[in-house]
């Protein structure tokens, strides 16, 4: 790799890097949707009474 202008120290960290965001991402993603979960629920009808002012 070395032979082709590669920084291989370079390419590992930014993968890691990489890696280690969205392992991070999945996490946060996962605890929003429990968040979401636990709203209750609008009754019927509110988006529509909301957009008519």
């Amino acid at each position: 790799m070395r032979e082709l202008g590669f920084d291989i120290s370079k390419e590992v960290r930014k993968y890691l890097t990489w890696l280690a965001t969205k392992e991070d991402s999945r996490k946060k993603l996962q605890e929003l949707g429990g968040l979401v979960k636990e709203l209750p629920v609008s009754p019927r009808g509110t988006a529509e009474k909301s957009q008519r002012g």
